[in-house]
């Protein structure tokens, strides 16, 4: 989780480090100790080094900033946020903390207090496109559609192939009724990412089921996308579902052929021998009757009785 920036950040601390060159020389080591072992996954081990480090330099705000990465790769949510929230409040302008607080908290569901850590991180670094990229999906998740779009567009101008904050503006069409503008959004995303799985499934989903009563069928087109994201790997969390649903539109355009009817076969049974199934036997021809036989019904011979009551 901690090797993606976008989710949470590392600030470099060989600054940090000549700053502290007067202090006792453990508390800038276990930092620099933690730091690496929290870039290797070892987050238990990081955390007895910064553990360390926050009590050798328990007012450096970037000592506590790491006890919370390290907490927060080892899925304590509650400890991360009490080291953030230590951090900040040493040092409020620490704009890598407010943002990994800000992944926090989105990632806890609670997009709204994401959205306020996220809007101050950008307001600190305001050339960050990962930053607005962030603030907008924890907007968007919160339902303040108009601050996400003005978000979105700002990673956009940052960063023009961006195809998160492209699907994310296909969404919020999507929340204004505007399908035939959603698919844009999430056709250029593709265009720019073409197996992006969220715009992916998007434009799967769109095309399935809008606008009803169209002229043209997009069934077909749907049916290939939800294969193209079936065909991802690793698989997406939701690939049950979405096989069913591709498996029901499989079979609509695709119906199987209506069961033949048998053939029907008449009992024949011979002096002694074991009774066998024959094809029955094909009714006579019938001529048009005589003047003198019309006033008469036609004759039904045995043969026929027994094949039609057979």
């Amino acid at each position: 989780m901690l090797t993606n920036r976008k989710s949470v950040a590392l600030l470099p601390l060989f600054a940090l480090v000549i700053f502290l060159g007067g202090c006792k020389p453990s508390g800038p080591d276990a930092l620099l100790e933690g730091e690496r072992l929290i870039r290797e996954g070892d987050y238990a081990a990081a955390q007895e080094k910064l553990k360390l480090a926050v009590e050798l330099l328990p007012f450096e705000a970037q000592a506590w900033n790491h006890l919370g990465l390290a907490h927060h790769g080892a899925s304590q949510p509650r400890e991360a946020a009490q080291a953030y929230r230590k951090a900040l409040d040493l040092e409020p302008n620490l704009a890598i903390a407010r943002y990994n607080l800000g992944c926090l908290l989105l990632e806890l569901n609670q997009p709204a207090e994401a959205a306020r850590e996220l809007t101050s991180f950008t307001l600190l670094q305001s050339r960050a496109e990962y930053g607005w990229l962030k603030k907008a999906t924890a907007e968007l998740r919160s339902q303040q559609y108009a601050a996400a779009e003005k978000s979105f567009q700002s990673a956009l101008a940052l960063y023009p192939k961006l195809p998160e904050a492209l699907n994310g503006l296909g969404m919020i069409q999507l929340s204004r009724n505007r399908p035939a503008d959603a698919l844009k959004y999430f056709t250029q995303a593709l265009q720019v990412q073409s197996n992006y799985p969220p715009a992916l499934l998007n434009v799967a989903i769109l095309s399935h089921r809008w606008p009803p009563g169209r002229a043209q069928d997009y069934r077909p087109f749907a049916l290939q996308k939800y294969r193209e994201y079936l065909a991802l790997k690793p698989r997406p969390a939701n690939w049950p579902a979405v096989e069913e649903v591709a498996h029901r539109l499989d079979l609509e355009l695709h119906p199987p052929p209506p069961p033949q009817a048998p053939t029907l076969v008449a009992s024949v049974k011979t002096n002694g021998a074991p009774t066998t199934n024959t094809p029955a036997a094909a009714p006579p021809p019938v001529t048009p009757p005589t003047k003198a036989a019309e006033s008469r019904p036609a004759a039904v011979t045995n043969t026929q009785v027994a094949a039609n009551n057979t």
